[in-house]
């Protein structure tokens, strides 16, 4: 009977060492979708350090181009990672609304109002620390008045309300310094998303003054419209990434430039003023204002005239 119980326990040793043989591809599948499941999920991903995820995230960059390479020094890769990579978690604007009036003043000055709208969105919780305004000395002959304020977006109990966070006025008496620098800290409103920003400028400008506009951050759905007199052409550039997502329209007395997709830090717009030569018939006025409709007038010559 002993020797009987003893064949038993050896086949049932033998029987199981089989069985997890068979089983061996079963069980890596197993622990191989185990791992896969624990790395990507969020609570792993979040207990590694900013150079853990880091070095992931270069990691999975090199797998998916199936290029070790890709992120050597002096590659684009290398570039995003050196100045774009963290716009990703920074906040940013939309809906920007620029509206500039133009006047002829003395002999060779523009008087220029300038108005501009647009509303911040958070990223982490967080939006932008302040709202800046300010003029290089040599572009701008004379400021006469800059107004920040901000407006509470739907939602917030302050709905519609305006606030103002500073004003800077010259009067008879006192003028203003030639570079005037405004900074409104939103330390007060830093958690509101989709809290609308007003800045509202007058102030002189030469007539041949080239003006630009830098963006600060990134940016999502541009618009500017220059308003003009008759006698003159807009002189006008835009340094965007997707010059397909952009148009322009010109008329008479009114220029108008869309992007209705993302400018980022250090995108933007120049322009200029400058006469307009009188057409010598209807025919060529026609030939100098074409119907454009919604195409794209980025890639063309600018100046008809």
């Amino acid at each position: 009977m002993s020797e009987l119980l003893v064949h038993l326990g050896v086949a049932a040793i033998l029987f199981g060492s089989f069985n997890m043989i068979i089983g061996i591809p079963d069980w890596s599948r197993y622990f191989e979708h185990r791992l896969q499941n624990i790395v990507f999920k969020q609570n792993f991903l979040k207990s590694l350090s900013y150079d853990q995820l880091q070095q992931l995230r270069r990691k999975i960059v090199r797998a998916m181009f199936d290029n070790p390479d890709i992120d050597r020094a002096g590659t684009f890769a290398d570039y995003f990672d050196r100045h774009l990579h963290h716009d990703l978690g920074n906040p940013f604007r939309e809906n920007v609304r620029s509206v500039i009036s133009y006047e002829e003043y003395e002999e060779d000055s523009f008087f220029v109002h300038d108005f501009l709208s647009y509303v911040v969105r958070s990223n982490r919780g967080a939006i932008q620390n302040s709202v800046n305004w300010e003029n290089d000395a040599d572009e701008i002959e004379r400021v006469l008045e800059v107004r920040v304020a901000v407006r509470f977006p739907d939602g917030h109990k302050r709905a519609g309300e305006s606030e103002v966070l500073d004003m800077k006025r010259a009067t008879d008496d006192s003028a203003l310094p030639p570079r005037v620098v405004v900074n409104c800290s939103l330390a007060d409103h830093a958690g509101i998303d989709g809290l609308i920003i007003e800045v509202e400028a007058s102030y002189l400008v030469k007539r041949s003054r080239f003006q630009y506009w830098e963006m600060s951050t990134s940016t999502r759905d541009f618009s500017l419209t220059i308003n003009h007199q008759s006698g003159y052409a807009v002189i006008f550039k835009a340094f965007v990434h997707d010059p397909a997502l952009t148009r322009v329209e010109r008329l008479t007395r009114q220029f108008h430039f869309e992007c209705d997709s993302w400018m980022l830090a250090h995108n933007g717009v120049a322009w200029r003023l400058e006469p307009r030569a009188k057409p010598a018939s209807l025919k060529e006025f026609v030939l100098a204002n074409p119907l454009v409709g919604a195409q794209s007038l980025t890639n063309t010559p600018i100046a008809r005239d």
